[in-house]
């Protein structure tokens, strides 16, 4: 009992529900929901009724926040009128109609309610999960609570708040998704603070330009973008918050189609092809061409094709008669398919050194290209399990054939002279050529070291990494667990112990190890 009460209410279901600052909560079902009271009926309607409307409409959980900011959204339109509109003089007509119909509305809001417990019962695995979005009218950031039990997995809503776009100043998508992240980090400052306990917390944006500025120091953005990533950064750290981004395109698989000729039947053939093989597909990019100008007879005869109206006609009809969209990048902007250009400048700038000015068959071509394709389909991108006994990583075949990609094992023909191989021992040559080629580049893209201001990338025990090693077998990625950390007398990490696939555990230093590019 508290000191200085005069009475004490037994909650129980006797009292059907209780209220206070408009939240009510409801004892017999155990919600809670928001107060809406009746709106007041007036022949006028001012800014002043408006905004007092909007004011009860106090809603601290923000269960119905979407709504209130619909409300402030309209509030901004009638503060922006053209006429000079006093506190107690009408609003116009239209926006008069439009708000009497958004209050007629608001009583619908009484029927929603949210559990008053945020976790289930018996609760064993609590995770804190937090998304941030924006729009050109507002942001807005909400975090639920994860829970699971022998029943299954719940996720209820814990908080959300939602915020209009300013009118003074425009900003960029952009930027408001930054905004959205920086509203996200306070409400989990202030979660951390109301809660005694601490529990895996993930903040999810589906902005790749927020993740970069997150990334990097705010010294190298500028005041607007450097305070806010400084301010999320702080808060995140403190709160022990992991940032993670969806992004499209994770897995990045390749697939390569060798043709005999540059027409458009040739391209539609293996178009097909693809189709037959990997499914349909909803859309198809293409370079437009023109980076193909100055280059070889062959490249000019390639851009002449895709630049055709009779190719572009062809392609576009059976597209379309197929629901596909087909889409060019723009002129002599290759980098705008920076994602699909990555993967295959690092297949042709190894194939071109390997290859040279040499000869190859049409069975030869293809066969090299399809096991480079296997190769390119066998990177590791992250763990399968967080069992510290598994090794095994999801690769980008996985999504292709729901198992690794592999070639068949052929001896090691890199030190065996080539006057004294047949024409099938060659082609393995270069295939093991180019493997070791990008085999090692692409570790080198994995170990990657920031500089001194900013964030190293965390070694901790668990992670899977794959170890840099000599004479790889093609499509083979030797994989690790680490286990322990072995750190100097100034406290840095450079030797890790790790576990390997056959149960031995062996000492690396660290720049002999590369972590998941999704880790």
């Amino acid at each position: 009992e508290l000191d200085g009460s005069q009475s004490i209410i037994e909650l129980n279901s006797r009292h059907g529900s209780l209220s206070t600052l408009r939240l009510v909560w409801n004892s017999i079902t155990d919600t809670l929901s928001v107060k809406i009271s009746e709106t007041e009926r007036s022949e006028t309607r001012t800014k002043l009724s408006i905004i007092r409307a909007i004011a009860k409409m106090y809603d601290p959980l923000g269960i119905v926040d979407t709504v209130k900011a619909k409300a402030n959204q309209f509030m901004q339109r009638v503060w922006t009128l053209k006429k000079a509109n006093g506190w107690d003089e009408e609003v116009p007509q239209q926006l008069r109609q439009e708000w009497e119909k958004f209050e007629r509305q608001l009583v619908l809001l009484r029927d929603v309610q949210i559990p008053r417990h945020v976790t289930v019962e018996g609760a064993r695995n609590i995770q804190i999960h937090g998304f941030s979005d924006a729009s050109e009218s507002g942001y807005g950031a909400c975090v639920y609570v994860r829970s699971s039990n022998e029943e299954g997995v719940v996720s209820r809503l814990y908080v959300s708040k939602s915020k209009v776009t300013p009118l003074a100043t425009k900003h960029s998508i952009a930027k408001l998704e930054l905004c959205a992240a920086h509203l996200l980090s306070k409400l989990l400052v202030k979660i951390g603070k109301a809660t005694e306990d601490s529990f895996p917390t993930f903040c999810w944006t589906d902005s790749t330009t927020v993740i970069h500025w997150l990334k990097s120091p705010p010294s190298r953005w500028k005041t607007f973008v450097a305070n806010r990533v400084s301010q999320i950064q702080t808060a995140t750290k403190k709160s022990a918050v992991t940032a993670t981004v969806q992004m499209e395109h994770v897995t990045s698989p390749v697939h390569i189609e060798l043709v005999t000729n540059l027409t458009s039947s040739a391209f539609l053939a293996a178009l097909r092809w693809f189709i037959a093989r990997r499914g349909k597909v909803a859309e198809l990019h293409s370079d437009n061409g023109t980076n193909f100008r100055g280059a070889s007879n062959e490249l000019q005869e390639l851009y002449k094709l895709l630049n055709s109206q009779e190719h572009q006609k062809a392609v576009s009809g059976w597209c379309a008669e197929h629901e596909i969209r087909w889409k060019f990048t723009p002129p002599a902007a290759p980098h705008f398919g920076g994602l699909w250009e990555a993967t295959v400048k690092s297949m042709k700038f190894h194939l071109k050194r390997v290859l040279g000015t040499g000869q190859l068959t049409y069975e030869d071509l293809s066969t090299l290209l399809t096991e480079i394709e296997a190769c390119l389909n066998s990177r590791p991108l992250t763990a399968i399990s967080e069992d510290p006994n598994d090794v095994e990583a999801l690769t980008p075949g996985h999504f292709l054939v729901e198992n690794n990609l592999q070639t068949l094992p052929d001896l090691n023909m890199l030190d065996i002279p080539t006057n004294r191989l047949n024409h099938w021992k060659l082609l393995q040559r270069h295939m093991q050529h180019i493997w070791q080629r990008w085999h090692l580049e692409y570790l080198h893209t994995l170990q990657k070291r920031s500089k001194w201001n900013n964030t190293p990338c965390t070694i901790m025990p668990g992670k899977l990494v794959v170890l840099q090693e000599d004479n790889v077998a093609v499509c083979k990625w030797p994989l690790a667990r680490i286990i322990e950390l072995h750190p100097g007398k100034d406290g840095v990490t450079r030797v890790v112990s790790l576990k390997v696939c056959n149960g031995k555990t062996i000492r690396r230093p660290i720049h002999k190890i590369a972590l998941l590019p999704m880790e």
